[in-house]
């Protein structure tokens, strides 16, 4: 289920594809939930795209650490739509 406003519920179905890989070396399973179909992603696809996207996330976490992007004082239009 979804949540939706505050006080209401609203569901919805949605359609996602569970991929698993296993690392030869570890022995372990590594699980992705995806949007995206089997024809033209195949597993291997799905598992270096979360990899990218992680290191965009690590990236963005250290900005906002670091040099405090995730609280900019402005009132500048374009910066803040930027």
């Amino acid at each position: 289920m979804f949540e939706g406003k505050r006080g209401s519920a609203a569901s919805a179905t949605r359609t996602c594809r569970l991929v698993g890989l296993r690392n030869e070396k570890t022995e372990e399973y590594h699980l992705y939930l995806t949007n995206l179909g089997k024809d033209g992603y195949h597993a291997p696809d799905v598992a270096q795209f979360y990899r990218a996207r992680w290191e965009v996330e690590l990236l963005f976490k250290e900005l906002k650490s670091r040099f405090g992007l995730d609280e900019i004082n402005t009132t500048a239009a374009y910066i803040i739509e930027a």
